[in-house]
């Protein structure tokens, strides 16, 4: 079923009915009391729309919609579009296959909505055949309903996208470096850089790879050396995935330090760290930072291979008073 929010079902049934908004919602709560309430406020609006024959959206497959007119439960949908946002591309392991995936944000007069390029789809950005202000036209998608933005649109294997064969006038802002907001984890904020205050209540192995020097891109033994797809034969530096959980008082989220930020939270860099992973088992390495008070820098994301969201890590500060970082989950002055 189509979920179109209940305010604009009543936006929708009064304009076309010729009726003013507290009158159609005097009919919805009159037909919810004759059905003793035996269907939520929405579906009694679905009943008063047919009765006073108000179509409340397009047949999705027949036209080419706007965002604002894009709701959960639609498929076969038709989108022009530009790329507004371009996010980190990431990837996974599924079947003993590395699979990539970058999410991308498009726009348009109306609104916003977020979508995922997956696998060969994503080789679009890596190649650098879709940019940031391109104008896409997407054919056969479906719209999917997102705890986080409302909505968003998913693509199938049937999906087609046609670069810049549109005009669309919609100006979008220059990439620039986003001002990292403050989150609690009981309603994080997903894509955009967060600040979150918290408590690191567990700690994961540390685990490590070889990285190229200049593109710290994951290099591949070659004999006695190694080897980066874009630098060719480099000497590789050791480098470091640490992965914890953060607790702020109102929720927790695992977060994920790569290199630099890794190390500053350990005090240590990787070559030091591997060294005493081989002395001492996790759990007395943990002991050492299960309860510290740290503020880290980031980007929550969804994590659809494993259902979960996830905080990747830019910057850690740990050096903070914990009586005034407790004052601030708690909301005091």
């Amino acid at each position: 079923m189509i979920h179109v929010p209940i305010d604009e079902i009543i936006k929708k049934i009064a304009g076309q009915a010729g009726l003013s908004e507290d009158e159609v919602k005097e009919k919805i709560k009159e037909k919810m009391d004759s059905l003793k309430d035996l269907v939520s406020e929405e579906g009694a609006a679905y009943i008063i729309a047919s009765e006073l024959n108000v179509k409340l959206f397009e047949d999705p497959a027949t036209k080419v919609l706007k965002i604002k007119e894009m709701h959960p439960g639609m498929s076969g949908v038709e989108l022009v579009a530009k790329v507004a946002q371009i996010f980190e591309t990431r990837n996974f392991k599924r079947d003993g296959r590395t699979i990539d995936f970058v999410p991308i944000m498009l726009a348009d007069e109306t609104g916003q909505i977020r979508t995922t390029l997956w696998d060969k789809r994503a080789d679009l950005v890596k190649e650098s055949r879709l940019n940031l202000g391109d104008v896409v036209r997407i054919k056969g998608s479906s719209i999917k309903e997102n705890k986080y933005s409302g909505k968003e649109m998913q693509l199938t294997s049937r999906s087609q996208i046609l670069i810049n064969q549109d005009e669309l006038d919609v100006k979008i802002s220059e990439a620039k470096e986003q001002k990292a907001e403050d989150t609690s984890l009981d309603k994080p904020i997903l894509g955009n850089p967060v600040n979150i205050r918290g408590t690191v209540v567990n700690v994961a192995e540390p685990r490590f790879y070889d990285a190229c020097p200049e593109c710290r891109k994951k290099v591949s033994p070659d004999g006695d050396k190694f080897k980066c797809s874009t630098h060719g034969d480099v000497k590789a530096n050791k480098t470091l995935i640490f992965n914890f959980v953060i607790d702020d008082g109102k929720g927790n989220i695992r977060a994920t330090c790569f290199g630099s930020s890794g190390e500053e939270l350990v005090g240590m860099n990787a070559d030091e760290l591997s060294e005493i992973i081989l002395a001492k088992p996790i759990e007395e390495i943990a002991v050492e930072f299960l309860g510290s008070v740290i503020e880290i820098q980031g980007t929550i994301r969804e994590n659809k291979a494993y259902d979960r969201t996830e905080l990747s890590v830019n910057s850690v500060n740990n050096n903070l008073d914990p009586k005034k970082i407790v004052e601030q989950m708690l909301g005091k002055k």
